[in-house]
């Protein structure tokens, strides 16, 4: 990859990493898990519970492993009562906050696993990306799962709406970016928002929202499907900027990605952002990038860092 020089660091916006309310997602979990881990909550990432197997805690880049627990049936079945309610993909927000639950279910729909993410908010890691969002808010984020593209997404829906108020409007499929229930995640300041039931349902609700909410800017998590892509590019034809995610972790997933065609042939969107590790971003000029790799040369990117 040829990369263009960095872009210079700048003052004053520290990261501001903000947890949300632990108290609310302990309550899921059950009361031997719950006592164990509630000590130690501000340093947990992400909790596996598997049935038959000992307790598992990521905690930064680490698994730590709690022999002192294994995960039985009624583990599994006291969050399930808890919860009742999961969506049709699985997961569970909770509401007001960004944490989220995850059910796992073996072939015979018994329940094999509940993933537990505890959500943090990153205020300011969109800082780098301001100017080019200045310029033009259309921008793909990518990268591979658990690289911190979401919470990239939700710092940036923070920063347009800052600017544009409710004119900034979220289409949220995972709960993800903007919290579950009724009310909003505070990480999203002025930015309006509408959920998602179902993820089949989602291209259907970008078009309302396009419709019916008056978007200057959408922000959409989680594209992958050709119906997202065809939407996106028919609110584009209206005026309609969009920030969506999409997996992927180079430049070449996206042009091999057939269900996004749409908005990268042409290219729709005026950036492109790899997140390459947490607080490192390459962002590409998306319309020159690709002339650039169909004349056959490595699109250029720029390297910018938190």
């Amino acid at each position: 990859m040829t990369t263009l020089a960095a872009a210079p660091a700048r003052q004053g916006q520290d990261v501001q990493r903000i947890t949300d309310d632990v108290g609310t997602l302990l309550k899921f979990l059950p009361g031997d898990v719950e006592q164990l881990l509630r000590p130690i909550m501000d340093t947990v990432d992400e909790i596996k519970l598997r049935y038959g197997r000992p307790l598992m805690v990521l905690m930064g880049d680490r698994w730590e492993v709690f022999d002192e627990i294994t995960v039985d049936n009624d583990h599994l079945l006291d969050i399930n009562a808890k919860v009742m309610n999961w969506r049709d993909d699985g997961r569970k927000g909770v509401e007001g906050t960004c944490h989220r639950l995850y059910r796992t279910k073996n072939a015979d729909g018994t329940i094999e696993g509940v993933t537990v993410r505890v959500g943090r908010f990153m205020r300011g890691v969109a800082w780098p990306l301001k100017p080019y969002l200045d310029e033009d808010p259309s921008m793909l984020i990518m990268g591979t799962p658990g690289s911190g593209k979401s919470t990239l997404e939700r710092d940036i829906a923070r920063m347009v709406a800052e600017k544009i108020r409710a004119f900034c409007v979220i289409v949220d499929t995972s709960a993800e970016l903007s919290g579950d229930g009724r009310r909003a995640h505070p990480g999203i300041g002025y930015a309006d928002r509408v959920q998602v039931a179902m993820k089949a349902q989602q291209a259907d609700v970008i078009w309302e929202a396009v419709r019916s909410l008056n978007p200057r800017v959408l922000v959409v998590d989680e594209i992958g499907y050709a119906d997202d892509a065809r939407v996106i590019k028919q609110a584009s034809k209206l005026g309609v900027k969009t920030v969506a995610t999409a997996h992927g972790n180079k430049f070449q997933d996206l042009v091999e990605n057939e269900a996004l065609s749409p908005v990268y042939d042409p290219p729709i969107f005026r950036w492109l952002v790899i997140v390459a590790a947490r607080g490192v971003y390459h962002l590409y000029d998306l319309p020159q990038a690709m002339n650039q790799y169909r004349q056959g040369q490595v699109p250029e990117y720029r390297d910018l860092r938190v």
